[in-house]
């Protein structure tokens, strides 16, 4: 295994190609957007909801849990993420790496093999991704997602607002993920990120049906992702082969110097209210704020990154006006430089108003988790992080401007899951340390091949 240094390394690569141009103050090469978006999904909330819930972590849980979801598909699955790198070493992040025989046969990933096996099965599957114009394939090399067009995926390229930071799968429009994680070797393995699945029982269940309007909505401005289609007929005869490929193990790893999260994780069925919402649409202030301040004893959140001048500005306002509201925030103890500069003033800010600010043992590649419980009722599990271009603070998004990324939160008020969340939690708080500015990390060294 890699250090954790060029763990992190690899990670910045993905991030910092994505968001270096937001830190820039323009749109990265990932943006395709041509049409202004207004935002128009609504939050929702259902009551008394019979419903199956299973949180999951990495490292450990989060290759299974999302494999098994897609080998569970009977008609259709939905895939949105910005990114897939190859598992294998010959995979490069931000393009390709892997010749089609080398993800074909030598293939580590589970989910991959999962994927491809549920195409060639006849399961319709649609990815919505990101697409980096800069990004070029070696010579001999293919991208995981135009291998799995060729295959037979409808492959997209989302063109909505900036970025797409949702890491989201929807099965048979029942059961529907979201994770922290990107989809990569140090995401399900080696970092801590966390997830939930959501299983509505039915088709067509009330949070199913609200993510599938808004992966359809995106699927109807998206791009044609361009295929890298110019391969011998011989070639692409293997990569449309329908024979199935053999399932890989499922890599189940455990750390030595962090947390162990019990497994398997419980899953909690009951009747439940959940909440769920999109960003850019439902933004800082129409969705994170009003629940922040229905805070009465604690918020405790667990999370990358914060860095958006909003959330810190409100979340000091309640300390001010509630002295007896506990908040705590448990950050990454590494973040990756550039796209998100303002993170030390932030942390300045919330500590000097007497806000517990933690960053977690330097153990892992990263922490990249993204959730928060307030008064210990509730449990937030997003795809995104508490920074400025991810819970934006305006509604409309013309061509060109930055700092609008889609993503997805479920909220759920099960104590069980709650409790669940909260004691991961409170173990990996017990191993972190009080912020100081002296804790910001200097640059890590360029990004390497994957071994």
């Amino acid at each position: 295994m890699a250090t954790v240094r060029s763990v992190v390394a690899l990670v910045a690569a993905v991030v910092v190609a994505a968001c270096v141009a937001l830190a820039a103050g323009g749109p990265s090469c990932f943006n395709h957007q041509t049409e202004t978006y207004t935002s128009h999904f609504k939050m929702e909330t259902v009551t008394g909801h019979d419903a199956r819930v299973t949180p999951f972590f990495s490292p450990g849980q989060l290759e299974r849990e999302v494999t098994e979801l897609v080998l569970s598909a009977e008609s259709s699955i939905d895939i949105a993420v910005a990114s897939w790198a190859p598992f294998q070493a010959c995979g490069v992040r931000g393009g390709g790496g892997c010749s089609p025989a080398q993800l074909r046969y030598n293939a580590s990933s589970p989910l991959f093999v999962a994927l491809v096996n549920a195409i060639h099965s006849g399961v319709r599957v649609r990815l919505l991704v990101g697409y980096c114009s800069t990004n070029v394939n070696p010579p001999g090399a293919i991208d995981v997602f135009s291998y799995l067009a060729l295959a037979g995926a409808s492959v997209r390229a989302y063109a909505t607002t900036d970025f797409i930071h949702s890491k989201y799968v929807n099965v048979d429009n029942r059961k529907v993920a979201i994770m922290s994680a990107n989809f990569d070797l140090e995401g399900f393995l080696y970092n801590r990120e966390a997830g939930v699945v959501y299983d509505g029982l039915d088709p067509g269940s009330p949070v199913a049906d609200f993510t599938t309007a808004v992966f359809d909505g995106d699927w109807e401005l998206a791009i044609a992702y361009p295929v890298d289609a110019t391969w011998p007929a011989s070639v692409l005869k293997l990569m449309k082969d329908k024979s199935p490929i053999p399932m890989p193990p499922v890599t189940f790893t455990n750390s030595t110097c962090s947390y162990n999260v019990p497994d398997p994780p419980p899953t909690f069925s009951a009747e439940m209210d959940v909440t769920v919402y999109t960003m850019p649409d439902d933004g800082v202030e129409l969705s994170l704020i009003p629940h922040l301040q229905t805070a009465t004893t604690s918020i405790d959140v667990y999370i990358y990154v914060i860095a958006s001048r909003a959330i810190v500005t409100e979340l000091i306002a309640l300390k001010q006006s509630r002295p007896k509201l506990r908040i705590r925030a448990l950050v990454s103890g590494y973040v990756v430089p550039g796209p998100f500069a303002s993170y030390p003033a932030a942390y300045r800010n919330l500590t000097s108003a007497g806000i517990e600010v933690h960053v977690t043992h330097d153990c892992l590649g990263i922490h990249h988790q993204k959730y928060w419980i307030v008064d210990g009722s509730s449990v937030s599990v997003s795809t995104n992080n508490w920074a400025e271009s991810e819970y934006p603070t305006f509604t409309v998004f013309p061509p060109g401007v930055h700092g609008a990324d889609r993503g997805l939160t479920l909220r759920f008020t099960h104590p069980g899951l709650v409790a669940w969340y909260a004691s991961v939690m409170d173990a990996d708080w017990k191993l972190s340390e009080p912020w100081t500015p002296s804790l910001v990390p200097p640059p890590p060294p360029p990004p390497s091949v994957l071994t």
